[in-house]
């Protein structure tokens, strides 16, 4: 609930961005419901998969899920159930998680078939912020972090084993001329096969060829 009031109710109530409509929006800091133009509203929170049993019996106009990746399936597709009546709508907003991510796979890449827009914007769009902020930030991320915090990139952060990598910048059409090379093969009892040509190059640059059976996907080459 105090994601709510910060993200959404802090911003709606302050003259400064709404104006007169900001007179017209009430709430009592901790109460479940709210009033933004003479009609009631329900703040729910869905921290966990039982948040969705909050859901059932209601019949919704609008709906509004702020960092709709942090919600659980279960409630998304209930909330999809209960907006029924003639017109309904849910709009959310959220950023980038993984690109396997229940919301990516299930709705974003499937919106020309579904009922749905998206937009994709970059923290460059966001007008409330300052360019110096801007520019600290988009030299203080590097990586995949910069890819998703500052882009807007659907990616795997978390965990990756090494942090800085930029496919744009390590991987390469040709590799340099080799001094040395390794081959490494799994043969895949449990696991699909993989191969791997390790080289270190004539400037002492770590490079690698791979193919995976899984796939059989084209080989790429990384410097």
């Amino acid at each position: 609930m105090q994601t709510i009031e910060r993200n959404v109710f802090e911003p709606l109530t302050d003259p400064r961005l709404f104006g007169p409509l900001a007179r017209h929006i009430h709430h009592t800091r901790g109460a479940t419901t709210a009033t933004i133009l003479g009609r009631t509203v329900h703040l729910i929170g869905a921290s966990d998969v039982r948040a969705e049993e909050r859901l059932r019996g209601l019949t919704a106009q609008l709906a509004y899920v702020d960092e709709a990746t942090l919600v659980p399936e279960s409630f998304w597709t209930q909330l999809l159930a209960r907006l029924s009546a003639p017109g309904a709508r849910l709009f959310a907003t959220t950023n980038p998680d993984s690109p396997r991510h229940w919301l990516k796979v299930g709705y974003l890449d499937r919106a020309p078939e579904l009922n749905l827009r998206a937009w994709h914007f970059r923290l460059a769009g966001n007008l409330s912020l300052t360019r110096e902020y801007i520019a600290d930030l988009s030299t203080e991320y590097v990586g995949l972090w910069r890819r998703r915090m500052i882009d807007g990139a659907w990616l795997v952060a978390e965990g990756a084993v090494y942090g800085v990598w930029d496919e744009q910048r390590h991987v390469v059409d040709a590799l340099p001329p080799m001094r040395w090379h390794w081959a490494a093969a799994g043969y895949g009892t449990t696991n699909p096969f993989a191969a791997l040509v390790l080289g270190l190059g004539d400037d002492d640059t770590g490079c690698t060829s791979s193919r995976n059976g899984a796939t059989a996907a084209t080989p790429r080459t990384g410097r």
